[in-house]
């Protein structure tokens, strides 16, 4: 069995996947402005794509934590995708990932950063700031 690698994982501003499963995303982002605290971001999406997947049953677990190591989100994301293609003895699928989140509370500046887990099995780590602008 191949080992799942990720092939790209961001943040932006809107995602969408098409029929095709093709992804076209706008406004990537690494950092979020704000002149006070705390905020509530209007909404943000967290792209990902993995790749070497085989057939089978996968729970998602998306996580947020701030630079303390403290949860943000009260409640994990978790989901349960399920892979297969027509050549049953294929492992070389991929996969989309497009969480939306809105009005995120960020209660001070500082590093943020999502964890992406497959099986509970840590995947990626996406890092980014909220800050406040400097003149």
């Amino acid at each position: 069995m191949s080992k799942i690698v990720k092939k790209f994982a961001y943040l932006c501003d809107y995602a969408i996947e098409g029929a095709d499963k093709k992804m076209s995303t706008i406004g990537i982002f690494d950092n979020i402005n704000s002149k006070d605290f705390p905020i509530k971001h209007p909404q943000l999406f967290l792209v990902a794509n993995f790749q070497n997947v085989p057939n089978g049953e996968y729970k998602i677990t998306i996580k947020l934590f701030n630079e303390a190591n403290d949860a943000v989100l009260e409640n994990p994301l978790e989901y349960i995708i399920n892979i297969t293609s027509k050549d049953s003895g294929r492992d070389d699928n991929d996969f989309n990932i497009i969480a939306r989140f809105i009005e995120l509370e960020f209660k001070s500046a500082g590093e943020y950063y999502f964890i992406i887990s497959i099986n509970d099995d840590y995947k990626e780590r996406v890092r980014f700031n909220v800050k406040k602008p400097t003149l």
